[in-house]
C-alpha cells in the first residue's frame, strides 16, 4: 500500500474517513491527526527573503560577504525543520525545505533566523503589516 495524506473537513469527512478504514483492513496503520495549516504564505516568504538580503548586506564572515541565496542554503541546513517523506519503495527520507513548511513551521523557522541575527548584532526589519509580526502579536496576547 502506498502512503497517502488526507485533508479532512466537516464537509469531506463522510467521504474521506472510509478510505482510512479500507486501508486499515489491508494492514495496521499509524494515523497522525493534526490541525490543518496551509502552506507558508507569500507574506512570510517575502519577509524571509528581505531578511536574507539584510543579513547578506550586514554580515561579513572570514571569507567575506555572501549573497542572500547562500544564506538561504545555510539557514535551511542548520535551522529549517526536518520532515520525513515516505518514498515509493517503502523507505523514507529526511528533507529540509522551506517550500514544504506550513504557516506555523515557517513562523518557527523565521523565529530561529531572527534570534540568530540578533545574536550576531543584526536587527532585522519587522514591517507592522507583515504576517510574521501579526502572528507574533497573537502569540504574545
Amino acid at each position: 500500500m502506498q502512503p497517502f495524506r488526507l485533508k479532512v473537513t466537516a464537509q469531506t469527512a463522510d467521504y474521506e474517513l472510509p478510505k482510512i478504514k479500507q486501508a486499515a483492513q489491508q494492514q495496521d496503520l499509524t494515523v497522525e491527526v493534526r490541525i490543518y495549516q496551509k502552506e507558508r504564505t507569500i507574506s512570510q516568504n517575502s519577509l524571509y527573503w528581505m531578511w536574507l538580503g539584510e543579513i547578506a548586506e550586514k554580515i561579513q564572515t572570514e571569507k567575506g560577504y555572501f549573497k542572500a541565496d547562500v544564506w538561504h542554503e545555510y539557514f535551511k541546513k542548520y535551522k529549517c525543520p526536518k520532515k520525513t517523506k515516505e518514498m515509493p519503495a517503502g523507505k523514507s527520507i529526511v528533507t529540509q525545505s522551506t517550500k514544504e513548511l506550513d504557516v506555523g513551521e515557517m513562523q518557527f523557522y523565521m523565529n530561529q533566523i531572527y534570534g540568530w541575527a540578533i545574536n550576531h548584532g543584526v536587527f532585522l526589519s519587522l514591517p507592522s503589516n507583515s504576517q510574521y509580526v501579526k502572528m507574533e502579536s497573537k502569540q504574545n496576547d
